[in-house]
Protein backbone atom coordinates (compact mmCIF):
# COMPACT_ATOMS: atom_id res chain seq x y z
CA UNK A 1 0.00 0.00 0.00
CA UNK A 2 1.14 3.49 -0.64
CA UNK A 3 1.33 5.64 2.45
CA UNK A 4 2.32 8.86 0.38
CA UNK A 5 -1.40 9.39 -0.77
CA UNK A 6 -1.58 11.19 2.98
CA UNK A 7 0.45 12.48 4.88
CA UNK A 8 0.51 14.23 8.53
CA UNK A 9 1.88 17.06 7.96
CA UNK A 10 3.20 20.05 10.22
CA UNK A 11 1.88 21.98 11.94
CA UNK A 12 0.51 20.11 14.20
CA UNK A 13 -0.44 22.73 16.77
CA UNK A 14 -3.07 23.65 19.53
CA UNK A 15 -4.72 26.22 17.30
CA UNK A 16 -5.14 24.18 14.02
CA UNK A 17 -5.71 20.08 15.56
CA UNK A 18 -6.67 17.74 13.34
CA UNK A 19 -10.23 16.53 13.94
CA UNK A 20 -11.44 13.10 14.97
CA UNK A 21 -13.06 12.90 11.02
CA UNK A 22 -9.71 14.28 9.44
CA UNK A 23 -7.84 11.54 11.65
CA UNK A 24 -9.77 8.83 10.47
CA UNK A 25 -10.20 9.70 6.53
CA UNK A 26 -6.76 10.07 6.75
CA UNK A 27 -6.08 6.88 7.87
CA UNK A 28 -9.03 5.51 5.55
CA UNK A 29 -6.40 6.97 2.68
CA UNK A 30 -3.79 5.63 3.48
CA UNK A 31 -5.06 1.91 4.21
CA UNK A 32 -6.97 1.78 1.75
CA UNK A 33 -4.71 3.46 -1.38
CA UNK A 34 -4.70 1.33 -4.39
CA UNK A 35 -7.39 -0.35 -3.12
CA UNK A 36 -4.91 -3.21 -2.51
CA UNK A 37 -5.60 -6.76 -2.31
CA UNK A 38 -2.78 -8.54 0.12
CA UNK A 39 -2.46 -12.22 0.99
CA UNK A 40 -3.09 -13.04 5.06
CA UNK A 41 -2.42 -16.31 6.54
CA UNK A 42 -4.23 -16.44 10.69
CA UNK A 43 -6.60 -18.78 12.45
CA UNK A 44 -10.08 -18.73 12.74
CA UNK A 45 -11.97 -17.14 15.78
CA UNK A 46 -16.01 -16.14 17.13
CA UNK A 47 -17.03 -17.75 13.70
CA UNK A 48 -20.33 -16.61 13.06
CA UNK A 49 -22.66 -16.95 10.10
CA UNK A 50 -25.24 -14.45 9.96
CA UNK A 51 -29.06 -14.90 9.36
CA UNK A 52 -27.92 -13.03 5.72
CA UNK A 53 -25.76 -15.71 5.24
CA UNK A 54 -22.74 -12.99 5.75
CA UNK A 55 -19.92 -14.40 7.96
CA UNK A 56 -18.74 -12.35 10.63
CA UNK A 57 -15.20 -13.53 12.44
CA UNK A 58 -11.70 -12.84 13.77
CA UNK A 59 -8.74 -13.61 12.20
CA UNK A 60 -5.72 -13.93 14.49
CA UNK A 61 -2.25 -14.96 15.28
CA UNK A 62 -0.10 -15.66 18.37
CA UNK A 63 0.40 -12.00 19.04
CA UNK A 64 -2.42 -10.30 17.29
CA UNK A 65 -6.17 -9.95 15.55
CA UNK A 66 -8.18 -8.55 12.95
CA UNK A 67 -12.11 -8.17 12.40
CA UNK A 68 -12.72 -9.60 9.11
CA UNK A 69 -15.60 -10.13 7.10
CA UNK A 70 -17.09 -12.58 4.76
CA UNK A 71 -19.92 -11.71 2.09
CA UNK A 72 -22.70 -14.34 0.73
CA UNK A 73 -21.62 -14.22 -2.19
CA UNK A 74 -17.73 -15.31 -1.35
CA UNK A 75 -19.32 -17.59 1.24
CA UNK A 76 -21.60 -19.35 -0.78
CA UNK A 77 -18.41 -20.65 -2.96
CA UNK A 78 -16.35 -21.97 -0.64
CA UNK A 79 -15.65 -25.63 -0.08
CA UNK A 80 -14.85 -26.33 2.81
CA UNK A 81 -16.68 -25.82 6.12
CA UNK A 82 -15.10 -22.78 8.13
CA UNK A 83 -14.68 -23.39 12.17
CA UNK A 84 -12.74 -21.67 14.84
CA UNK A 85 -9.35 -22.74 15.39
CA UNK A 86 -9.16 -23.66 11.78
CA UNK A 87 -5.85 -22.19 9.88
CA UNK A 88 -6.60 -20.30 6.72
CA UNK A 89 -5.36 -18.27 3.97
CA UNK A 90 -7.04 -15.76 2.33
CA UNK A 91 -6.86 -12.54 -0.39
CA UNK A 92 -8.31 -9.71 1.21
CA UNK A 93 -8.90 -5.84 0.90
CA UNK A 94 -8.37 -3.62 3.96
CA UNK A 95 -11.68 -2.16 4.63
CA UNK A 96 -11.35 1.10 6.82
CA UNK A 97 -14.64 2.70 8.68
CA UNK A 98 -14.07 6.15 9.30
CA UNK A 99 -16.77 7.04 10.97
CA UNK A 100 -16.26 4.57 13.64
CA UNK A 101 -12.70 4.57 13.41
CA UNK A 102 -12.19 0.91 13.09
CA UNK A 103 -10.79 -1.33 10.12
CA UNK A 104 -11.74 -4.70 9.13
CA UNK A 105 -10.31 -7.67 6.65
CA UNK A 106 -12.95 -8.43 3.63
CA UNK A 107 -12.27 -12.13 2.20
CA UNK A 108 -12.41 -12.32 -1.31
CA UNK A 109 -11.33 -15.92 -0.71
CA UNK A 110 -10.36 -18.41 1.58
CA UNK A 111 -8.94 -21.59 1.67
CA UNK A 112 -7.37 -24.12 4.47
CA UNK A 113 -4.00 -23.41 4.93
CA UNK A 114 -3.21 -27.58 5.63
CA UNK A 115 -1.06 -26.15 8.77
CA UNK A 116 -2.11 -25.10 12.40
CA UNK A 117 -3.03 -27.25 15.48
CA UNK A 118 -6.40 -28.46 14.67
CA UNK A 119 -5.42 -29.57 10.78
CA UNK A 120 -2.60 -31.62 12.68
CA UNK A 121 -5.14 -33.02 14.90
CA UNK A 122 -7.04 -33.85 12.43
CA UNK A 123 -4.84 -35.58 10.38
CA UNK A 124 -3.20 -37.28 13.42
CA UNK A 125 -6.64 -38.93 14.31
CA UNK A 126 -7.26 -39.78 10.56
CA UNK A 127 -4.18 -42.04 10.12
CA UNK A 128 -4.69 -43.33 13.41
CA UNK A 129 -8.67 -44.37 12.86
CA UNK A 130 -7.19 -45.98 9.51
CA UNK A 131 -4.28 -47.87 11.31
CA UNK A 132 -7.57 -49.77 13.32
CA UNK A 133 -9.31 -50.30 10.54
CA UNK A 134 -12.03 -48.02 11.61
CA UNK A 135 -12.23 -47.52 7.58
CA UNK A 136 -12.38 -50.21 6.65
CA UNK A 137 -15.20 -51.19 4.14
CA UNK A 138 -15.82 -54.08 5.86
CA UNK A 139 -17.34 -51.86 8.82
CA UNK A 140 -19.55 -50.15 6.84
CA UNK A 141 -23.39 -50.36 6.99
CA UNK A 142 -25.80 -49.38 4.53
CA UNK A 143 -27.76 -46.46 4.66
CA UNK A 144 -31.47 -46.92 4.95
CA UNK A 145 -33.75 -45.43 2.00
CA UNK A 146 -35.55 -43.09 4.52
CA UNK A 147 -33.96 -41.60 7.50
CA UNK A 148 -35.85 -40.91 10.60
CA UNK A 149 -33.40 -39.46 13.22
CA UNK A 150 -29.81 -38.48 12.91
CA UNK A 151 -27.55 -37.60 15.74
CA UNK A 152 -24.97 -35.13 15.47
CA UNK A 153 -22.39 -34.60 18.30
CA UNK A 154 -20.90 -31.15 17.74
CA UNK A 155 -21.32 -27.77 19.22
CA UNK A 156 -24.00 -25.96 19.19
CA UNK A 157 -22.62 -22.88 17.60
CA UNK A 158 -20.41 -23.60 15.47
CA UNK A 159 -21.21 -23.40 11.30
CA UNK A 160 -21.42 -27.86 10.95
CA UNK A 161 -24.71 -27.91 12.63
CA UNK A 162 -26.29 -25.41 10.59
CA UNK A 163 -25.09 -26.73 7.57
CA UNK A 164 -25.95 -30.52 8.63
CA UNK A 165 -29.46 -29.06 9.07
CA UNK A 166 -29.71 -27.64 5.88
CA UNK A 167 -28.79 -30.09 4.24
CA UNK A 168 -31.24 -33.06 5.82
CA UNK A 169 -34.07 -30.73 5.55
CA UNK A 170 -33.83 -30.25 1.86
CA UNK A 171 -33.64 -34.08 1.57
CA UNK A 172 -36.86 -34.98 3.70
CA UNK A 173 -38.61 -32.58 6.38
CA UNK A 174 -39.47 -35.32 8.64
CA UNK A 175 -35.86 -36.18 9.59
CA UNK A 176 -35.34 -35.10 13.69
CA UNK A 177 -32.01 -34.34 14.02
CA UNK A 178 -30.83 -35.40 17.92
CA UNK A 179 -27.64 -32.62 19.05
CA UNK A 180 -25.11 -33.41 22.23
CA UNK A 181 -23.59 -30.09 22.25
CA UNK A 182 -19.52 -30.40 22.82
CA UNK A 183 -16.78 -28.52 22.62
CA UNK A 184 -14.74 -28.78 19.80
CA UNK A 185 -11.50 -27.59 20.25
CA UNK A 186 -9.62 -27.63 23.42
CA UNK A 187 -8.88 -29.96 26.35
CA UNK A 188 -12.41 -30.47 27.24
CA UNK A 189 -12.86 -31.83 23.67
CA UNK A 190 -12.18 -35.24 23.26
CA UNK A 191 -13.33 -36.38 26.62
CA UNK A 192 -17.00 -34.80 25.99
CA UNK A 193 -16.88 -36.10 22.24
CA UNK A 194 -16.05 -39.32 24.24
CA UNK A 195 -18.95 -39.17 26.89
CA UNK A 196 -21.38 -37.99 24.00
CA UNK A 197 -20.68 -41.20 21.59
CA UNK A 198 -21.10 -43.09 24.60
CA UNK A 199 -24.54 -41.36 25.18
CA UNK A 200 -25.34 -41.36 21.17
CA UNK A 201 -24.95 -45.28 21.35
CA UNK A 202 -27.11 -46.17 24.52
CA UNK A 203 -30.02 -43.78 22.82
CA UNK A 204 -29.79 -46.25 19.69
Amino acid sequence: MNASAFSFVPPITAEKPYTVTEINQGVCNILEAGNTLVWVEGELSNFKIASSGHCYFRLKDAQSQIPAVMWKNVATGLSFLPEDGMQVVAIASIKVYARGGYYQLDMHKMAPSGKGALFAAMEKLKNKLEAEGLFDTAHKRPMPKKIAVIGVITSKNGAAIRDIIKVAHSRSKRTDIVLIDVPVQGDKAAPAIVRALHDMNEWG
